[in-house]
């Protein structure tokens, strides 16, 4: 029998093809069969999908899958190579057809011999966001990222853990725990402190469930970090020589060892979080085999991909960290907890001080496509296998007032880091807004962060969504294309929106130099 999740895949499928051929070949009988093929994995395949045209009258689609999972990502394949596309998650986006030529050589016509297979394999093995189970469109969400063939959702806090076994059933994607559990300060040598560490994580333990992915059967990962702040050196006779990213991984593989012990039949595996304070090189302590690298540069420049030599910021004080770290990590899983997607980063501290937020901690994700590609293009040359982003903020007021594409390039990029972008941007523009001269606006990256933005970027881009809110006001009078109202309102609004900006360039630019100040004497007094 089948799982239940694969209703979803087995029903868009059905009715997409009917749709389809309905529509541009004329109503035939559509035959689908699903099936698991463990041989897969012989041929390093995850799924195939196998098409067939017999005559006139019948499609037949064959798919088969390593695992369910694997089948239901082989069923959406197909999908988007027919055209189909789910751009955003939420329910009038749901289901949107590109209208290209419809790609009927995809499947092969009168016969066995000429049967024709899809077969893929994804960029990376490891896709998805991190979400608040509060979100007002949590389900939404669910169904747009299998649907869009990622399959890991995070929660970043424990609200929400009581349904992780009804999504792995219902929607067939895997849950975990991504939160800040520990103190500033945290020591492997100091037992008091450390049994309470301890205990904390096996209190949660139970909770938190194992892995569906196929990669770590019988392994419960765990995402539990050190505080939301710059984290304080440890001065016992065994750390005083250590820095306090050294002292954690310490700790990290003191916890596992620990923990491990007492399990029996499931593996435990742990992160070390570099973020803020542990955000270092760590050069005296080498970590367990079962520490996992967490790479989260919370403090990097959104105006310039990591590797970029234009940007002092990403090129000496996260690039190079990044570079060393998976040195020391090679031979662990290693993971990327990035904030491409992450509005509520873009609605506070130098974002948020002068108007960029929509409210507190909700800001708009600037369109940066083209640096998120090369950043990936950068995690993947160094074997990082696993990509998540925090979502915080993306609900329905967010989607109301914002065309955020980076939201559905995103998931496009985890499946292929090659993607054409500017053909896909294209698609969008003609396709779901209907405006396919407003592409010009989305073929270029918006280089707005006030780390790292100069007054030259800064105008060109205010200047640009200037002459496109003309532009936009004039074919709303004009009628030129058949433009929905609520995407053409919602694209001025957002225009006027980021007017707002332009006066408060320098200002923002004084907020964020010293808001890096204080970073940078937090960091030496940690």
């Amino acid at each position: 029998p089948y799982p239940k999740f694969l209703s979803y895949p087995k029903q868009d499928l059905e009715g997409c093809l009917e749709y389809l051929f309905k529509d541009l070949q004329g109503s035939k009988i559509i035959n689908i069969i699903l099936d698991i093929d463990k041989n897969l994995q012989q041929n390093s395949k995850i799924f195939d999908i196998l098409l067939n045209l017999d005559g006139n009258e019948q499609i037949d689609c064959y798919i088969t899958g390593l695992n369910p999972q694997k089948l239901m990502e082989g069923c959406y394949t197909l999908l988007y190579r027919l055209g189909i596309r789910w751009y955003f998650p939420c329910e009038s986006c749901y289901f949107l057809r590109s209208y290209k030529k419809f790609p009927i050589d995809l499947f092969a016509k009168n016969g066995v011999d000429n049967r024709t297979h899809i077969i893929e394999n994804p960029s990376f093995n490891k896709r998805g966001v991190v979400l608040f189970d509060n979100n007002d469109i949590y389900e939404d969400w669910l169904k747009f990222l299998i649907r869009n063939r990622m399959n890991y959702i995070g929660l970043h806090s424990e609200q929400g853990l009581e349904k992780a076994k009804t999504i792995i059933e219902n929607f067939g994607i895997n849950v975990s725990l991504e939160k800040h559990v520990f103190k500033r300060k945290i020591c492997s040598q100091d037992r008091q402190e450390f049994e309470q560490a301890i205990e904390n994580i096996n209190k949660l333990l139970p909770r938190i469930p194992e892995s569906h992915y196929s990669r770590l059967k019988n392994i419960k990962e765990l995402y539990l970090w050190l505080a939301d702040s710059m984290i304080k050196k440890c001065k016992c006779d065994r750390h005083k020589a250590m820095s306090a990213s050294e002292t954690y991984l310490d700790f990290v593989n003191h916890a596992i060892k620990s923990i491990n012990q007492s399990m029996e039949t499931v593996t435990i595996n742990m992160c070390y979080l570099a973020y803020l304070g542990s955000f270092e090189k760590v050069e005296k302590i080498r970590p367990n085999s079962n520490v996992i690298l967490e790479i989260a540069p919370i403090h990097r420049c959104f105006s310039h991909n990591l590797y970029d030599s234009n940007c002092k910021i990403n090129k000496i004080e996260v690039s190079s960290v990044i570079k060393s770290l998976c040195e020391v990590f090679k031979d662990n899983d290693k993971q990327v907890l990035g904030y491409w997607l992450d509005s509520s980063l873009f609605g506070r501290f130098e974002f948020q001080a002068f108007g960029w937020a929509l409210k507190y901690n909700q800001g708009r994700i600037p369109h940066i496509p083209f640096i998120m590609q090369e950043d990936l293009k950068f995690y993947k040359e160094h074997k990082v296998d696993s990509i998540m982003t925090f979502a915080a903020g993306i609900n329905s007021q967010y989607l109301a007032k914002f065309t955020s594409p980076m939201i559905f390039l995103f998931t496009e990029l985890l499946w292929n880091v090659k993607l054409d972008l500017k053909t896909e941007m294209a698609d969008f523009c003609r396709y779901y807004l209907k405006m396919p001269d407003f592409l010009q606006q989305f073929n270029q990256d918006e280089r707005i962060d006030p780390k790292d933005l100069s007054r030259a970027e800064f105008k060109k881009f205010i200047t640009s969504w200037e002459t496109k809110k003309k532009d936009l006001i004039r074919k709303r009078k004009g009628r030129q294309y058949q433009i929905n109202d609520k995407i053409l309102d919602k694209l001025i609004e957002e225009a006027n929106f980021i007017q707002r900006w332009r006066k408060r360039y320098f200002l923002t630019k004084i907020f964020s130099y010293f808001q890096r100040l204080i970073f940078k004497i937090s960091k030496k007094l940690s």
